[in-house]
């Protein structure tokens, strides 16, 4: 009876413990997004570049307007972090048309499926400016080319270890375009008793991020912290779809490629789409404004024209077809044609 007894809890606690769900892995760029502090020279708390009021002001820009521009003067060492900021940002739209420059808010700092978190919740696209005479003022901006971010990789790991929707529900605030107050609270709060989270700090309100002496403290308390890390935030691909279409499963591709060169420099996520894009026969990348998608399209344009193909790329976007042009003439692709053609009226 004992052997019973004592092989039917067991049982029973191995049954409990498969039902728990794996922790996800990520790659090292999604790993960045729940890793933001300590500081480094890519990220930083918001504090640290004002002594002033700008932290404050800043976050109360970001969620009370779409459009603004904010000036802020850099001391030392705060000055070497703006023009890494400004240099890197600017690069890397250059190379890849990608906006990464951001300020994130507010903070997870906990433990959690084995991971250190140290993830806010979103990111607000911003830029930054140079003062024309002054080389340590800034002017911080905003425009509509700017989005609003949700941090996937966080929301992705609740919703797989507590069965939550936080990502759908993230997804549609930040699609809105703004992020009410309201709206903002009431999904901390919900993330903040989902992770059995203490609360640090006004909510809505900011205050500095902990020192690197206190974050793992910090982390193995478990705190919703009401603070901003401003710096580089790597791109991610929201969607992609890599399956051959409904309407024709078994349809073959039928094209040859003899190699995988682009000429552009791509990241591990647009490397996956060309590696798509031979195998399948249609693939679909979705992705919000300055993710990268023109990038990426003529890094495809020229592989497949660089492997015998012929090439056509439509967009309702005569800026995107000149930038698109523009990368393949760089890299000696002189016989692309441009065609531009507008809806005739109809009476």
């Amino acid at each position: 009876m004992e052997n019973t007894i004592t092989d039917t809890a067991s049982t029973t606690e191995n049954t409990a413990t498969r039902s728990v769900p794996a922790p996800p892995t990520y790659s090292s760029d999604a790993s960045t997004w729940l890793k933001t502090l300590p500081n480094s020279l890519d990220r930083t708390d918001l504090y640290a570049l004002n002594d002033g009021d700008f932290a404050v002001k800043c976050v109360r820009e970001l969620l009370e307007k779409p459009r603004f521009e904010l000036p802020v003067e850099a001391t030392h060492p705060a000055s070497l972090w703006f023009s890494h900021f400004f240099f890197e940002s600017r690069n890397r739209e250059k190379v890849f048309g990608t906006r990464n420059l951001g300020v994130g808010y507010p903070m997870v700092l906990a433990r959690v499926g084995g991971y250190d978190l140290s993830a806010p919740l979103f990111i607000w696209q911003i830029q930054l400016e140079p003062h024309a005479q002054h080389p340590d003022e800034w002017n911080v901006q905003r425009t509509e080319a700017q989005r609003i971010l949700p941090n996937y990789p966080l929301f992705h790991l609740i919703d797989t270890l507590r069965g939550t929707d936080f990502t759908k529900r993230a997804r549609q605030l930040a699609d809105s375009g703004a992020i009410g107050t309201h709206a903002l609270a009431e999904l901390a709060d919900g993330v903040r008793m989902q992770l059995s989270l203490t609360e640090e700090g006004l909510a809505l309100a900011v205050q500095p991020c902990p020192t690197k002496d206190e974050l793992e403290r910090t982390q193995a308390e478990g705190q919703l912290r009401w603070s901003a890390v401003a710096g580089i935030f790597p791109s991610l691909p929201r969607t992609t779809v890599t399956e051959a279409p409904a309407v024709a499963p078994d349809q073959p591709n039928g094209l040859e490629w003899q190699h995988g060169l682009t000429l552009l420099p791509l990241d591990p996520s647009q490397r996956m789409v060309l590696q798509t894009v031979q195998k399948n026969t249609l693939t679909v990348v979705e992705g919000a404004s300055g993710t990268g998608k023109t990038y990426l399209i003529s890094a495809l344009a020229i592989n497949a024209l660089s492997n015998g193909k012929k090439c056509l790329v439509v967009s309702k976007s005569i800026s995107a077809l000149r930038r698109a042009q523009k990368f393949l003439l760089e890299k000696g692709f002189g016989t692309c044609r441009l065609c531009c053609a507008t809806p005739r009226a109809t009476s």
